[in-house]
């Protein structure tokens, strides 16, 4: 016997074959989905920008650069801050000195002014107390500056940003490598274009093309080198060598304004000092204050790292085993990050040249180096590149500085008296009555695509400090001359071209 079915039961029935064929039209929906191109770019890792299908790295790059400028502006502000606090201290120490020297001039007419003439002999006295007050201004200005330099931190994440960025777009390179020989890709980008519209492609975009070399050039430059150090006392400590003479462990101190060295040390590498030597107030390791003379080392070099013209301080003879410290006055020259757990420094270059070695030079707080001819050299292992060579010879009578760019020379005067005598390459130049020289009047158009960083200093000469600074963009010379009336001084640089790529 057949049992018939209800009405509720054969309609409960429909819907469930209803259902079933629903699920399985879903179901047949989703494997077209799953193959259709769009799907398989997007599991090959492209996203769709404008006409490119693009990987991660590719599609935040916008993004990622507005990152990497920021942290390099921050950068330069404070490269840009430090140099005009270091030339305000330099500037100091200069008339300083310049000051000391009056007055010893001073003292030699005192001796000779007759008892008989009260008047001639206290106007000299007003004289050298008058330098004596402005010593003492000049010196309390010069310990504020130098703690505004102590309150100075340069930031590190330019390099970090760099280096992620650089690896991330190395990584995508070679997986656009990887899928331009794809077939499913190749496909998938076909059957899209089949449809008509503006024509698909695989990336990498433009952007991408034109902003990798720069970058791996970039992470190339400022790739820091992990330098090893002793950590076993709780500190860390490098060997380091000075004015190409000595080497010597030194503690990296952060914290330090200056390089500190021993009495020993500075005679050891020719460091001539004075009475009338610049002083400065130290606070040495057992917490008591000492005055330290203030000079200049031609050259301080770690690892392959060197800094030239390097301001120290020169413990007095009093102090007995000290240890010399590798402080600010060298460190500001990098973005540096000290790791004492894994016992490294990691430097990269702001200012300071970083590959070869230095001729020793002989150097006073004064003389940097000394008026005997000497040679500086940063000799690369590989064979020399093609350079720019530039030779300026001067007479100089006070504080002036010189910068050197793609586009020209500029001349900007500081105290005293204008130079004269000047010649670029040969060439006559008067800077009292135009500041700037053409690139074309001494080297033609030569000054194009060099390494500004890698400046060498082949000769100098001069009675005064004559300070050479690097920037991204060009080179800045800093001439100061404290003695009376104008020194002669010779100057020869070599700016080497960029390398090929």
């Amino acid at each position: 016997m057949t049992r018939r079915r209800t009405g509720t039961q054969l309609r409960f029935i429909f819907a469930l074959a209803t259902l079933a064929c629903a699920a399985r039209i879903a179901a047949a929906g989703a494997g077209d989905a799953a193959t259709s191109p769009d799907q398989v770019l997007q599991s090959k890792g492209l996203t769709k920008v404008g006409v490119c299908y693009v990987l991660d790295a590719d599609a935040k790059l916008p993004e990622s650069l507005r990152t990497l400028r920021k942290a390099e502006k921050q950068l330069e502000d404070y490269a840009r801050r430090r140099r005009e606090i270091e030339r305000d201290i330099e500037r100091v120490a200069g008339q300083i000195i310049q000051w000391n020297r009056e007055i010893n001039t001073l003292d030699n007419q005192l001796s000779k002014v007759p008892q008989s003439d009260p008047n001639k002999y206290n106007a000299v006295v007003a004289q050298i107390n008058q330098r004596n007050t402005w010593i003492k201004e000049a010196e309390q200005y010069g310990k504020k500056r130098s703690d505004d330099l102590g309150k100075l931190s340069a930031p590190g994440g330019h390099v970090s940003l760099t280096m992620d960025l650089a690896a991330k777009m190395d990584a995508a390179a070679a997986e656009y490598d990887k899928l331009a020989g794809d077939a499913e890709v190749k496909a998938a980008i076909d059957k899209l274009n089949a449809k008509g519209g503006p024509k698909l492609r695989l990336g990498p975009s433009a952007q991408f093309k034109t902003e990798l070399p720069q970058i791996r050039r970039k992470r190339d430059v400022l790739e820091a080198a992990a330098l090893k150090m002793d950590t076993s006392h709780g500190v860390g400590i490098l060997n380091v060598t000075l004015n190409g003479t000595m080497t010597t462990p030194m503690v990296v101190d952060s914290g330090a304004s200056f390089v500190s060295i021993t009495s020993e040390v500075a005679q050891q590498i020719g460091l001539k000092l004075d009475d009338k030597s610049p002083t400065a107030e130290m606070t040495i390791a057992d917490g008591s204050k000492v005055k330290a003379r203030v000079g200049l080392i031609a050259s301080v070099k770690v690892g392959k790292f060197v800094a030239q013209d390097v301001l120290c301080v020169v413990l007095p003879d009093s102090v007995k085993k000290a240890d010399c410290l590798l402080g600010g006055s060298f460190l500001k020259n990098f973005v540096y990050q000290i790791d004492l757990t894994a016992g490294e420094l990691h430097l990269s270059p702001i200012t300071a040249s970083s590959v070869g070695d230095t001729t020793p030079t002989e150097s006073s707080p004064t003389s940097a180096p000394s008026t005997n001819p000497s040679k500086e050299s940063q000799a690369p292992a590989a064979a020399p590149r093609e350079a720019i060579e530039i030779e300026l010879a001067a007479d100089i009578d006070g504080t002036d500085e010189l910068l050197i760019t793609a586009s020209g020379l500029k001349w900007m005067h500081g105290e005293w008296q204008w130079p004269t005598n000047v010649r670029v390459n040969g060439t006559a130049w008067d800077p009292q009555k135009k500041g700037t020289m053409a690139v074309r009047d001494v080297l033609g158009n030569a000054m194009t695509d060099v390494e500004w960083l890698d400046v060498e200093v082949v000769e100098r000469t001069g009675r005064g400090t004559v300070a050479v600074e690097p920037q991204s963009d060009g080179v800045l010379v800093r001439f100061a001359d404290g003695a009376n009336g104008a020194g002669h001084y010779l100057l020869k640089l070599r700016i080497p071209r960029a390398k090929s790529r």
